[in-house]
């Protein structure tokens, strides 16, 4: 847990079991937003030109890959942070497993998304995609799941996992200067 952590953490879960509608519209957006940004994001690339769209996909595929399945994976490893509802000894209001929750997987998957979006000079998606993502984890941590540094640090490993992936698809950048 980092230094401001704890702070942050109690400032937002404390709000949690005040308001049962809060609560459920926090869950909502924990758990099922990400659907909705999924099929936004499949929208958003079905308008693109079809010899432009398998590439897009293999970055975002690509991308994921090394966010989520590599990255995250491997800090978890080395990096021990139990979650919040393990460290403070609560009922999270999301039924979540114990494993080490540094860095968010969740952020670590979306904000692929976000900065894909940013990346491809679509500022109005990207802006939606954003607010969207950072609501999704506002609410992991209102419902209890991760600590604000999760988050953080799932944000950190989806840019570097975008960066990493747009050097190696320099054809995809070279398509979308102004």
């Amino acid at each position: 847990m980092f230094p401001l952590d704890q702070q942050l953490f109690s400032l937002i879960h404390d709000l949690a079991g005040k308001s049962r509608l809060l609560d459920l519209f926090m869950i909502f957006l924990a758990d099922y937003s990400g659907y909705f940004i999924i099929l936004i994001f499949i929208l958003l690339m079905l308008t693109e030109k079809p010899e432009n769209r398998i590439l897009k996909f293999l970055f975002i595929a690509f991308a994921l890959i090394l966010s989520r399945g590599l990255f995250t994976q491997i800090l978890r490893f080395f990096i021990d942070q139990p979650r919040p509802f393990i460290t403070l000894a609560f009922k999270p209001l999301l039924a979540h497993e114990s494993v080490n929750g540094f860095p968010s997987g969740h952020m670590a998957f979306f904000f692929v998304f976000v900065f894909f979006v940013f990346s491809m000079k679509n500022r109005s998606w990207g802006l939606v995609f954003s607010v969207a993502t950072l609501l999704m984890g506002f609410a992991r941590v209102f419902c209890g799941v991760h600590w604000p540094s999760d988050i953080v640090g799932g944000i950190l490993v989806a840019f570097i996992s975008v960066f990493i992936t747009s050097l190696l698809f320099p054809k995809l950048q070279k398509n979308n200067q102004p």
